[in-house]
């Protein structure tokens, strides 16, 4: 049975709509498309944590083309860039958003990346969830961000911050500082208590956040996506994925983004990891699932990745069990789908096949 073809793009709001409009409507008609997966602020046109106004406007400017290839019965999705963000990169919190950022063992602390226990990021996330929610979308992606670990600049990553020590306190009936917990934590031989007592406050304050943005979203008749990392990294920051599976889906069936294959062409001697990143992933699904991977063309186009390379990442991931496949073949900086037609007979000629 074929799998579901998802395409991912995006197209900013200083672009043409009316343009878009017509590229993307002729693409479907010559590609077995089932869904384009929209992102919004990705990449290069990022600056941070977007004002709820400049979100508006991403939302209206995509409004006509997401309509028009509904009307066609092609499906829309939405992949937000971030949650608490991926990494500084030189960004900085906008005017107004003077939320706790995420802070490392040694007490560093990030300038856009933030900490998931700050309530008016809560408030201000799950506000933007509502407003994406209320458009029609049929699956509403939350980014591997939303994860403890790989927030450059910090070591490893966080959080250690105020916010999180106070947490751990109330729940230990503690009065321990940063660095004690850090130490306790990390201590060599048997494991000190705490480091269970964190790790499950760490692992149960994000299920409980999750668990909120499926039901924001669920109210308006979305289903919520999670993007994930490999689960080496996941694992040492003490995810529970049972917690995590019921948290984006309560008794429904969890839709997943699992991490896959490098954003770029590598030799034949990388498959196997790409292999056991794919296996590691199904060793912790639950029956039913929705397992979409990433098949990537970073940075897009064949003279980074042969379109056989492409699809033999596709044919790999359906014959691991993939029901979706959710590709990368055009790029996220808005360049015209038409500028390079053999996109669309490469998905044509592959469809039988995935």
């Amino acid at each position: 049975m074929p799998s579901h073809f998802t395409l991912r793009m995006q197209f900013g709001p200083h672009q043409d709509a009316e343009r878009i409009t017509r590229q993307l409507l002729a693409l479907v008609e010559q590609a077995p498309v089932d869904e384009i997966m929209f992102f919004y602020f990705a990449e290069e046109m990022n600056d941070g944590h977007e004002t709820l106004e400049r979100i508006d406007e991403w939302i209206e400017h995509s409004r006509p083309y997401r309509e028009a290839l509904a009307a066609k019965g092609v499906l829309v999705s939405l992949n937000p860039w971030h949650s608490i963000l991926h990494c500084d990169h030189g960004r900085r919190l906008k005017p107004g958003q003077a939320w706790q950022p995420m802070v490392d063992t040694h007490g560093r602390e990030t300038a856009a990346c933030v900490c998931p226990l700050d309530t008016n990021w809560r408030q201000y996330f799950a506000e933007t969830l509502r407003r994406y929610a209320l458009e029609g979308f049929r699956v509403i992606w939350i980014d591997d961000d939303i994860r403890l670990h790989n927030h450059e600049p910090l070591d490893w990553g966080g959080c250690f911050c105020p916010l999180h020590v106070t947490a751990f306190n109330e729940r230990a009936g503690t009065s321990a500082t940063r660095d004690e917990i850090v130490t306790a934590c990390l201590a060599p031989g048997d494991p000190h208590p705490w480091r269970e007592a964190w790790m499950d406050m760490w692992d149960e304050t994000q299920c409980e956040l999750v668990a909120s943005w499926r039901r924001c979203v669920e109210s308006e008749g979305a289903k919520l996506g999670l993007m994930t990392s490999s689960h080496e990294q996941h694992a040492a920051e003490g995810r529970r994925w049972a917690n995590w599976w019921r948290a984006i889906a309560d008794d429904g069936v969890p839709v997943v983004r699992p991490h896959f294959w490098s954003y770029g062409s590598v030799l034949g001697h990388r498959l196997p990891s790409s292999i056991a990143l794919l296996d590691q992933s199904r060793s912790t699904f639950p029956e039913k699932i929705e397992f979409g991977p990433e098949v990537e063309c970073f940075p897009y186009g064949a003279w980074n990745n042969s379109f056989r390379h492409v699809g033999a990442r596709m044919a790999l991931a359906q014959t691991m069990g993939a029901t979706n496949l959710n590709i990368s073949l055009y790029d996220f900086m808005g360049n015209d789908p038409e500028d390079e037609p053999e996109r669309a007979a490469f998905l044509k000629r592959w469809r039988p096949v995935c």
